[in-house]
């Protein structure tokens, strides 16, 4: 005869396994201002051109959403290479400080950004795309083609609250006038379990296993 568990250990058991699926919480995503580029500014440092696109370095506001620092800036499509999507991209010129903004993290979690690279076509090869936190560095990538090409970078475990997230030229072989173009940026985030949380769901899972041997 199938033995059926007393209704309070069935009960432990579905307490166990709820905290043990809250514990690994589905993705979600952190929100970022213009993270594709768009918005209009309605000031700049300056401007430069070569003969295709003009680049607007250092725009500023209301709806930018990004601070922009020396050698960094905005960029619209042309006619060797259109944006990832919409119609403008951004851009890190040789080495440059961090373009960024702050983000909000609503609980510890485990935080990742995906974005279009691609090198600047015509021009000197060479630059590498810092990824920054917090004002350190936590990743870089190489921006070796001249077409987008999808980047996934972890940024490691971020407390709940506030960050400073952004990108900055390295350009460390000085290779002369080397750019890198970056759209279509996502950050995303995967929830970490509290410590409680998980000791008190082993807990019980130890429990419901000590039952049933003394069941068997």
């Amino acid at each position: 005869m199938r033995h059926i568990a007393p209704r309070p250990a069935r009960l432990l058991a579905a307490a166990v396994l709820a905290t043990l699926t809250g514990a690994t919480q589905a993705e979600v995503s952190i929100a970022l201002a213009d993270a594709g580029f768009e918005s209009a500014y309605s000031s700049f440092a300056y401007r430069g051109q070569d003969g295709h696109v003009t680049f607007t370095y250092e725009p500023t506001g209301a709806n930018v959403g990004w601070a922009y620092a020396s050698g960094t800036g905005v960029a619209s499509s042309y006619d060797a290479l259109s944006a990832y999507e919409g119609n403008s991209f951004a851009f890190v010129q040789n080495a440059t400080e961090k373009f960024g903004q702050l983000i909000e993290v609503a609980s510890t979690s485990q935080v990742s950004t995906s974005f279009a690279l691609a090198l600047r076509p015509g021009y000197n090869s060479g630059q590498v795309v810092g990824i920054m936190v917090d004002g350190q560095q936590v990743a870089a990538v190489a921006a070796t083609s001249t077409q987008w090409t999808l980047q996934q970078v972890s940024l490691g475990t971020l407390s709940a609250g506030t960050h400073t997230f952004g990108f900055r030229g390295l350009n460390p072989n000085h290779a002369g006038d080397t750019t890198a173009f970056i759209d279509a940026v996502k950050l995303s985030a995967s929830p970490v379990p509290e410590a409680s949380s998980l000791s008190l769901a082993l807990a019980g899972a130890g429990l419901v296993v000590a039952w049933r041997r003394r069941r068997t």
